[in-house]
């Protein structure tokens, strides 16, 4: 089952990973966009990926510390596997295309999570919350 605050938490994120998609795609040389895409990258790359990652996968509670530990050594593995399928596919290797690559594994795994523990959850319909 899933809780208000968890569904709201990873609504955010994905509004996240969707701005994040979109200031990737978007070249221009202001810097503020470019200092936000780098923030926004960082963030991605070594705690958000990750993070999807966990929460898809666990099946109990993690305590705080547990799940950012794990969030950004699962973070750098999706880097690094994300950044190997681009040089696996003949691709060209630069930050575009792997931040396109994990923000758009970041969503999945979020989507994937909203609909396993949102349809799939423990009550018959899968729609009812608690506090």
């Amino acid at each position: 089952m899933i809780l208000k605050s968890e569904f709201s938490q990873l609504v955010t994120i994905s509004i996240l990973t969707l701005i994040l998609l979109l200031l990737i795609n978007i070249q221009t040389t202001n810097i503020i966009h470019n200092s936000l895409r780098g923030l926004l990258g960082l963030i991605f790359i070594f705690f958000l990926s990750g993070y999807s990652l966990i929460i898809f996968l666990s099946k109990e509670n993690l305590e705080p510390v547990e799940i950012l530990i794990f969030s950004i050594g699962m973070s750098i593995c999706i880097t690094i596997l994300d950044a190997m399928i681009i040089h696996l596919t003949s691709s060209r290797v630069n930050l575009t295309n792997i931040m396109n690559l994990v923000a758009s594994t970041t969503l999945i795994f979020l989507i994937l999570t909203l609909f396993k523990k949102y349809f799939l959850g423990g009550t018959r319909y899968g729609h009812v919350w608690r506090r």
